[in-house]
């Protein structure tokens, strides 16, 4: 029997949340003391996750379907931060605030989202057991479990984890009485708005879940409405969610990320990489920069040990049960040791274990059901191949030779390792005695581990958190530098600065050369390639090609100190700090070419020569070269003999620039004046988005190795780059379509259930 308070208030719930915001507020509150109100961790945290929100900020006020020049060379706002915020209510809530406040608020942000998590995986779990004051455990072992701790360093992983449990209770809802279809499409809605990158899984997952619940081949004809009801609820939910969801879509489809297909080698496991899943199966998450074990740095989110608990009672379940529950634990147990199979989460592009929670999210019912009821299960054993499994782990990475398989040394912190060890067989001493003195001592044995549940949790997560923390960037010294860019003036349009701090580029209106994003233009993409560059995550050092930080326009820098050689521009003070702005020579955004160069013919010049070539070069493939060849003329490889010197170049881009160039939310403008027919290059990358007006006129534009090139005729003209996400207001369309149909169907549903219970008096 669940218990229901005579006034309906679950009471059981309340306490959730206030254990939870307890848990949080004493595992991150130390570092938030410590920072005097300010939270930060480290790497991606603090140069993604809090100068995005600032980006975000700034971005949206002008409407969020425009180009942002602050994300690399530049790139659409939509596809650029959906992946990170934009469809994050959380976003919303930090924007009520004023922007540089948002370092004070994330720390409470960050434990309103394992609340968040808290409540929902409650609501879920309460569905398995039959008092639901276990639920209250079963949501703590979800909401602090060792992938909530070793992501510290992702904020936006947070947000995915908190209602992804919402996915589960409604689909649970909707199969039990069809008018809860409206809370499974609502769910679908906010997790497929969220994070399309997530959803991706999630939706493997739920296909995977349904099976194991649901699925029975005796009855599939019995099922099918049922299918249909979820598929068509799901779909309603999708197409609400369309106007973020499908302009990513198609954003994903072309980017090189997700074209990484897994080959036969990476779907074979090793000795390490079963090492590697033994411990984040078994031992508490890690700093993903500094492991004790294994891997001494790892960016996969590998981890799943709930605390207390670890897999004692999964295990227990598992050997006493034969339900659907404890086939599929061990179904998700078995794809986690295969590579291959792991990687279809993400339709086998990689493996990064980012599912990894929604299997936490099981083992936590199953985890919850036992501790209801320990007499049932055979906890002893469950214990007993935990505390074997994590001890022969120990010895194995403490004392086999592994130097003699040609492995180097799979232990960097000793003392650390240790550390989870005793906590590890803590937990599970804990859990032992708890299951011995559970029949006497019920009501007092359901304390304890609750009371322990939240100890480890602290311990688990604050000591993650302090790995991350220790030795990084001090929070007073990080908000300095927040403030500074935020206060760096944009200068001239025409130009950027030689900068690729995201810090600095993204916090106000300085536009940088480079950025640490994994969501930028696909030209920027292909533009690296012509410096025979990739990488899906982090952007090419523009300082690293001969003359390329000049072509992209990088004018401007900053620093501390002055010398006699730089040529100060302006002074920027913050903290009592005074900080000087300089320029250098650069090339112009916008300059008129008199040559085009093959990518081929491009790809054969010396590496720290491309850049000057493309000063006065315009790189196009052999399809375009009828397109420009009755202007330009043809430059080989061989011409870079007599190139010049770089500064001579770069004064040829100057006497040649666009007139009145001027950035904005939409794109830019410009007025060209050439005295014959000409061809205009912009470092701005090429997007099927951009829509370019000559005096009015439409005209097109011609993609030069992922940048801009513009025909123009002789005379003087203006020009207008007007910027909209490919499929936005086709995707806005949808989602408006959608919510209409889903509040007619909710009204009607309403006026359903009350003509019913009418004719039932």
């Amino acid at each position: 029997m669940k218990l229901h308070s005579k006034n309906h208030i679950d009471h059981n719930l309340i306490l959730c949340i206030f254990l939870s915001f307890i848990t949080a507020s004493v595992s991150l509150g130390w570092a938030i003391i410590c920072g005097n109100g300010i939270f930060t961790v480290r790497d991606d945290f603090n140069v993604q996750q809090i100068p995005f929100t600032f980006l975000a900020k700034n971005s949206v006020s002008g409407g969020i379907d425009g180009w942002c020049w602050n994300i690399d060379l530049g790139t659409s706002a939509i596809n650029g931060l959906s992946f990170y915020n934009l469809g994050s209510p959380f976003l919303w809530i930090a924007l009520i605030f004023p922007v540089r406040c948002f370092p004070y608020i994330v720390g409470f942000l960050y434990i309103l989202k394992y609340t968040i998590a808290a409540v929902f995986s409650y609501l879920y779990i309460k569905l398995f057991v039959n008092d639901s004051k276990y639920a209250i455990i079963g949501a703590l072992l979800y909401s602090f479990s060792g992938f909530q701790a070793t992501n510290l360093l992702f904020y936006h992983f947070h947000d995915v984890v908190a209602f992804f449990p919402l996915l589960l209770y409604g689909l649970e809802k909707l199969m039990q009485e069809k008018q809860y279809f409206q809370l499974f499409v609502f769910a679908v809605f906010i997790n497929c708005f969220l994070n399309y990158y997530f959803f991706v899984q999630e939706c493997v997952f739920l296909v995977i879940y349904f099976l194991f619940r649901f699925f029975r081949i005796k009855d599939i004809k019995k099922m099918f409405p049922d299918l249909v009801k979820c598929c068509s609820s799901a779909l309603l939910g999708v197409m609400m969610a369309a106007a973020l969801f499908l302009p990513n879509v198609f954003y994903i489809l072309k980017s090189t990320r997700s074209k990484g297909i897994i080959t036969l080698y990476d779907s074979l496991p090793d000795a390490r990489f079963i090492l590697f899943i033994l411990k984040g199966l078994l031992f508490p998450g890690e700093a993903m920069h500094d492991h004790s074990s294994v891997l001494n740095s790892q960016w996969s989110s590998t981890a799943a040990y709930l605390p207390l608990v670890g897999l004692s009672l999964v295990f227990a379940y598992i050997l006493t049960k034969k339900d659907w529950l404890s086939k599929i634990c061990v179904f998700l147990i078995a794809v986690s040791f295969i590579p291959l199979f792991s990687s279809g989460f993400l339709l086998f592009t990689e493996n990064s274990r980012r599912w990894w929670f929604m299997m936490i999210l099981i083992f936590a019912v199953a985890s919850a059901r036992v501790i209801e009821n320990f007499k049932e299960y055979k906890v002893v054993n469950g214990v007993a191949v935990n505390a074997v499994l994590a001890i022969a782990f120990y010895l194995a990475v403490r004392f086999l030779p592994w130097d003699a398989i040609n492995l180097e040394s799979v232990l960097y912190h000793p003392l650390r390792l240790l550390f989870y060890l005793t906590l590890v067989l803590g937990g599970l001493l804990i859990v032992f005695i708890a299951s011995k003195t559970d029949v006497k001592f019920k009501k007092s044995c359901f304390n304890g581990i609750l009371a322990f549940v939240m100890i480890f949790s602290i311990v688990t997560t604050g000591s993650t958190l302090y790995f991350y923390k220790r030795n990084s960037t001090e929070p007073k010294e990080y908000y300095t530098q927040l403030k500074l860019g935020a206060s760096l003036p944009e200068n001239d349009s025409q130009y950027r600065y030689d900068l690729s701090d995201n810090v600095l580029t993204m916090t106000g209106k300085a536009a940088g050369l480079s950025s640490f994003s994994s969501t930028v233009s696909a030209g920027i993409i292909e533009f690296d390639l012509i410096f025979d560059y990739y990488d899906w995550g982090i952007r090419m050092n523009k300082n690293s090609v001969y003359g390329l930080s000049e072509l992209l326009g990088g004018k401007y820098t900053v620093s501390e100190q002055l010398t006699e050689a730089d040529r100060l521009i302006d002074t920027v003070k913050v903290d009592g700090k005074t900080y000087y702005v300089t320029e250098k020579t650069a090339c112009p955004i916008g300059f008129r070419v008199d040559n085009y160069i093959t990518t081929e013919s491009l790809s054969s010049v010396d590496l720290q020569k491309r850049a000057q070539v493309l000063m006065s070069s315009a790189v196009v493939s052999s399809d375009d070269i009828k397109k420009v060849k009755s202007i330009l003329s043809e430059f080989v490889p061989d011409d870079t003999k007599n190139i010049g010197e770089l500064d001579s170049s770069i004064a040829a881009t100057v006497e040649n620039a666009v007139d009145g160039f001027k950035r904005n939310g939409r794109g830019f403008i410009c007025e060209s004046s050439y005295s014959r027919d000409s061809f205009i290059y912009y470092t701005v990358p090429y997007d099927k988005g951009w829509t370019v007006y000559v005096d009015g006129e439409k005209a097109e534009i011609i993609n030069s190795g992922g940048m801009i090139l513009l025909p123009v005729s002789q005379g003087k003209h203006h020009i207008e780059f007007s910027y909209s996400t490919p499929y936005f207001k086709i995707g806005l369309l949808i989602s408006i379509s959608a919510w209409i149909v889903f509040i007619g169907l909710a009204v009607l549903n309403k006026v359903y259930e009350k003509t019913k219970a009418k004719v039932k008096m």
